[in-house]
């Protein structure tokens, strides 16, 4: 679990400014987060391909290791005739032992946040899992703005 005074270091990046170590490190921590096994050419048609040509990445940094990420794609929408650039949250991946502080979750979200404005991209939408859910809500301020019925 993450104790308080750990020195984490956040940093942004988009998609194209990842150095292949960086690529590499967020491909495994999806994999062992997830425990789904992801490969470099879905990692590059997951964030690179789409308008932008990039995707937005808040990195949590220990030891100079990929130990968090928050992941928001960008789309265009035309919303009452008018294009808007809306963000898809995807990926919130923290190493295991490493969750536990909602202040570390909360500076990787305001870090890809804040330069997802510059861009002006102001709407964010995902579907949180359950673990999430409450805490986005909570602490970063996401809204409901509807529910999704689906079935599998």
């Amino acid at each position: 679990m993450s104790e308080p005074g750990q020195n984490f270091i956040f940093v942004f990046k988009k998609t194209n400014e990842l150095n292949s170590e960086e690529i590499e490190q967020l491909i495994k921590l999806h994999n062992e987060t997830m425990n789904k096994e992801r490969t470099e050419t879905e990692f590059k048609e997951k964030y690179l391909y789409n308008f932008l040509g990039f995707s937005f990445h808040g990195l949590m940094k220990f030891n100079n290791e990929i130990v968090g990420c928050y992941n928001v794609i960008p789309y265009e929408f035309i919303f009452f005739s008018k294009k808007f650039l809306f963000g898809q949250w995807c990926e919130t991946l923290i190493q295991f032992h490493f969750r536990g502080s909602l202040n570390t979750f909360k500076q990787l979200g305001n870090i890809v946040n804040e330069e997802l404005k510059k861009y002006k991209i102001f709407f964010i939408y995902g579907w949180p899992n359950r673990q999430l859910y409450v805490v986005s809500k909570r602490l970063l301020g996401m809204k409901d703005i509807g529910k999704l019925h689906y079935y599998v």
